[in-house]
């Protein structure tokens, strides 16, 4: 009777997994149908003015397109100034762009070029093992999801050492593939924590993760069972509470939630409670 109880919530659960992923592809390929159903805009007039220009100066690309917001150039292949074009492309749009791929297509470069964000982001990462313990419980990412946009984040395994490290790593891995997939948000927590309490019995995570639009100037902070973290701006510090359990206490994960509007030099925190466990207060 225990055996076959045992096996009928395994498949409750895997049903679940499957169906939450089901959802999750249909929603990216909803998102791929109307990005694709969109009307092109071809701006000749666009073409016409940055093809003269780049001729004046000597660059001379075989073919040109301007697509939507984006400039589509082939070129020889031979040695090609980026930084001149760019510049010439920025002038013209005044706005500015940046090369954001080039790619050989047998007869020449492809070279695409798109508005660059509004910001830019530097980032430092710290982390030390428990006194006594071989491997540390941490583990954190920085991934990038698009051109204008990444998520940075940390993964506390519950305890330490070699099994609180895999749980994390696991957490971590899992987060990473699904925002890399598409998936948004709210699947990707859920599919995540039932994973993580189906494999790892008694194990816990917590999740501190940051989704920064570097285009928007935006940050997304999403907090499962995670310490406290900080948003220096420069009137002062802003503390960014947490109110959800860990990741695999149950099936279907209630993040912590916030946005805040990033302005120059704004620092964000985020770290472990083995940080702010050395402290008494935050």
């Amino acid at each position: 009777y225990e055996k076959k109880s045992a096996d009928d919530k395994n498949t409750a659960v895997c049903k679940s997994l499957i169906t939450m992923q089901a959802y999750g592809v249909s929603e990216i390929l909803k998102d791929m149908a109307f990005n694709f159903s969109e009307k092109i805009y071809f701006g000749k007039k666009e073409e016409k003015i940055l093809f003269d220009k780049l001729c004046l100066s000597g660059i001379v690309p075989k073919q040109l397109v301007y697509l939507g917001t984006e400039y589509h150039m082939l070129f020889k292949k031979e040695r090609i100034p980026w930084a001149k074009v760019a510049a010439i492309v920025s002038g013209i749009a005044l706005s500015p762009y940046k090369l954001l791929r080039k790619t050989d297509v047998g007869d020449g470069i492809l070279a695409v070029f798109a508005k660059s964000p509004s910001f830019d982001a530097t980032f430092g990462f710290s982390q030390k093992t428990k006194a006594g313990s071989e491997k540390s419980g941490d583990n954190f990412s920085l991934t990038k999801i698009n051109e204008g946009k990444f998520l940075v984040a940390i993964s506390d395994g519950m305890g330490s050492g070699e099994k609180a490290s895999l749980s994390s790593e696991t957490a971590i891995s899992l987060i990473e593939n699904f925002y890399a997939a598409g998936l948004n948000s709210d699947i990707v927590l859920k599919i995540t924590s039932n994973l993580l309490s189906s494999c790892f019995e008694d194990s816990f995570s917590t999740l501190d993760s940051a989704i920064i639009d570097l285009y928007a100037g935006k940050c997304d902070i999403i907090k499962v069972g995670a310490t406290f973290g900080f948003l220096i701006k420069e009137e002062g510090a802003r503390i960014i509470e947490n109110e959800s359990l860990p990741l695999g206490v149950l099936q279907s994960a209630e993040p912590t939630c916030q946005s805040f509007s990033l302005d120059d030099n704004d620092i964000l925190v985020i770290m472990s409670d083995g940080v702010t466990d050395a402290f008494f207060s935050s």
